[in-house]
């Protein structure tokens, strides 16, 4: 009877230590969503590349004017805080705190992916913005709304001061 309590004890701590790290890891995977602050009628195409890196896909329209496409990757952001908690409550509790923390971190990594399109002028600044993530263009539609000609070099003036 002892042996089966003893291989029980030892099997429930592996399943435990085992367990234990999922949500652990799960936090801290993962990929920065795009930063698209930078994303206004007016920006240079150089100061859009330089913040998002090349787009994947490029085109030229009929009149010589650049079109950019960038993919946009949400919900799967990595947190070191997260993982610090998890972690923190997996000793806490002995690994239990995994029960729950594992499918949290499963519904917290389910990405949503989207296109953003970006039209630029005979100068090569920013015309248009198109996106395929709704909440990203209902920001695009407000910001054309309330475009202001100088915008970007406002944005200039904020990066020098710092």
């Amino acid at each position: 009877m002892k042996n089966h309590n003893a291989l029980f004890c030892l099997a429930l701590l592996l399943f435990i230590l085992l367990l234990s790290s999922c949500s652990v890891g799960m936090a801290l995977s993962g990929k920065e969503e795009m930063n698209t602050s930078i994303l206004f009628p007016g920006v240079p195409r150089q100061a859009v590349i330089s913040r998002l890196g090349e787009p994947v896909s490029y085109n030229i329209d009929e009149e010589g004017n650049y079109i950019d496409a960038y993919p946009l990757v949400k919900g799967n952001k990595p947190s070191s805080t997260r993982a610090v908690v998890h972690g923190t409550l997996d000793v806490f509790t002995l690994g239990l705190w995994e029960l729950m923390a594992t499918p949290m971190e499963v519904l917290e990594g389910i990405e949503t992916k989207s296109e953003i399109v970006i039209y630029y002028d005979s100068e090569g600044r920013i015309k248009r913005i198109q996106s395929t993530d709704p909440e990203l263009s209902e920001e695009i539609e407000l910001m054309e709304v309330n475009n202001d000609d100088d915008m970007y070099g406002d944005l200039q003036k904020d990066d020098e001061l710092k």
